[in-house]
């Protein structure tokens, strides 16, 4: 059992509403309950649940998944979740979890020249396998969350 101090931790989760709101939103026009999207992910229908309230963050990883169950481009909910990091330290500033203005400062660390931000959507997005054959768009969203697995376990 949670002790007191652990409780009002969650109970004080701050983060703004952008990524949740939009993913309830991907996951009614798709006709999805919490559990269908939960079987086709592997992530737990409470999780999406605290995900969609805006109790938790999703990593970066579980957007991967929940980006072929919704069929959406990650690219999309990727930039969702910075545009929800960068408006939840503005608007919460010091409430703001550790964990997002972790974030946040990576995000702002990331600025290209111009002031915009460097988002890995803006590279080419293939993978040569050789003799003009290309990885295919899940064989490539795949391969990410397994890059993005790799990276989390060495952190």
């Amino acid at each position: 059992m949670a002790n007191s101090k652990e409780k009002d931790n969650r109970d004080n989760y701050h983060l703004s509403p952008i990524i949740g709101k939009n993913m309830k939103a991907f996951r009614k026009a798709r006709n999805l309950t919490m559990e269908e999207v939960s079987t086709r992910t592997g992530v737990s229908a409470q999780a999406i649940s605290l995900f969609e309230r805006s109790k938790r963050m999703p990593s970066p990883t579980v957007l991967l998944k929940l980006a072929l169950a919704y069929q959406v481009s990650e690219d999309e909910l990727v930039k969702l979740r910075e545009e929800t990091i960068i408006d939840t330290v503005n608007t919460y500033k010091e409430l703001t979890p550790v964990s997002i203005r972790n974030e946040f400062d990576r995000i702002m660390n990331s600025k290209d020249k111009d002031g915009s931000f460097a988002h890995y959507s803006d590279r080419d997005d293939f993978l040569s396998l050789g003799d003009g054959e290309f990885a295919t768009d899940k064989e490539l969203t795949l391969a990410k969350a397994f890059i993005l697995t790799l990276r989390s376990i060495e952190e």
